[in-house]
C-alpha cells in the first residue's frame, strides 16, 4: 500500500502496482487513497518498492524553509571572495565544499555558524546578491522544487553601504532572472528576517510590507531568544498581522547546509 490519508492524492511517481477496493488511477496518472480496513481499499503494490533517487528528484516539491545565505555554490563563494579580498578556509571550490560539509556535520554549533561568516561576507554588493539569488532559483528548480520561500536577513547585507531596499531589490532581481532561466516552472518568494539582537525588527517588518506585492511573502524573526522575547514585539507585531502580508514568528534560526553544486 502507498501510505496516505483518506482522500489524499498520490503522485504517480510513487505508484507501482494495481488498484484494489475501488481506488482509481486519476486522469493525470496519480492515484487516490481511500480508507483501508478488512476489505482493503487503496493502491496495492505488486512488490514493496522505495522511490528511486531519480523519482524523488523528478517529483514536484514545495520548500517553505530555505536560507539564501545557507545555500551558496562553493565556486560562487570562491569567485566573489577573490573579488572582495575575503579570506576563505580553502582556496578551491572542491576543498571549500568539503570544509562546509564537515563544519555542518561536526556537531559543533560554533563551527556550524562559522560557515555563515563566509557566505554573508560575499553577499554585500548588488551584483553578488543578484548572482546568489539567481543561482539559488536555478538549483532549486534543478531539484524539482516548484514553489519556495527563501529567507534571509537584509540587515546582514549592508556592511558595504547598501540600503535595506537595495538588498531586497537585488535579491528579487536574481529571483526573477532565475525564474526566467527555469522557464517559469518555479515560483520563489522572499521571507525577510529580522535578527532579534539587532533591534531593527519593526524596520524589517515595514520593509516586508513595502515589498509585499513585489516578491516578499512574509516577515520572520530569528536569532537567540534569551533576552529577546517575542512579547517585546507584539504591540506592533499584532498590527502587522492585520495587514495582507503574513507574519512568521520563528523561535530560532535553522540555516540549511551549503549546496555542493
Amino acid at each position: 500500500m502507498v501510505a496516505g490519508r483518506l482522500g489524499e492524492l498520490v503522485d504517480p511517481l510513487l505508484l507501482d502496482g494495481d488498484p484494489v477496493g475501488g481506488a482509481e488511477l486519476l486522469p493525470l496518472g496519480g492515484g487516490d487513497v481511500v480508507e483501508a480496513g478488512e476489505d482493503t481499499h487503496g493502491w496495492k503494490d505488486r512488490r514493496v518498492t522505495v522511490p528511486s533517487r531519480d523519482q524523488v528528484h523528478r517529483a514536484p516539491k514545495v520548500l517553505l524553509h530555505d536560507h539564501l545565505d545557507g545555500g551558496l555554490r562553493p565556486q560562487t563563494i570562491v569567485d566573489i571572495a577573490g573579488q572582495v579580498g575575503h579570506e576563505l578556509p580553502a582556496g578551491d571550490a572542491e576543498s571549500l565544499g568539503r570544509w562546509f560539509a564537515e563544519a555542518a556535520d561536526s556537531g559543533s554549533l560554533v563551527r556550524y555558524l562559522e560557515t555563515f561568516d563566509h557566505t554573508v561576507a560575499v553577499m554585500q554588493t548588488v551584483e553578488a546578491l543578484t548572482r546568489v539569488a539567481r543561482e539559488c532559483v536555478e538549483d532549486l528548480a534543478a531539484d524539482g522544487v516548484v514553489y519556495a520561500e527563501v529567507r534571509y536577513a537584509p540587515e546582514q547585507h549592508v556592511s558595504d553601504g547598501l540600503t535595506l531596499d537595495q538588498v531586497v531589490a537585488a535579491v528579487q532581481a536574481g529571483f526573477d532572472a532565475g525564474t526566467e532561466a527555469a522557464g517559469g516552472r518555479i515560483v520563489v518568494r522572499q521571507l525577510l528576517t529580522a535578527m532579534r539582537h539587532q533591534a531593527r525588527s519593526r524596520e524589517i517588518a515595514e520593509l516586508a510590507v513595502a515589498w509585499r506585492d513585489r516578491g516578499v511573502a512574509g516577515f520572520d524573526i530569528a536569532g537567540a531568544e534569551a533576552g529577546y522575547p517575542p512579547t517585546a514585539l507584539t504591540p506592533w507585531g499584532n498590527g502587522l498581522r492585520s495587514r495582507p502580508t503574513p507574519a512568521r514568528w520563528c523561535g530560532t534560526s535553522r540555516p540549511s547546509t551549503t549546496r555542493s553544486r
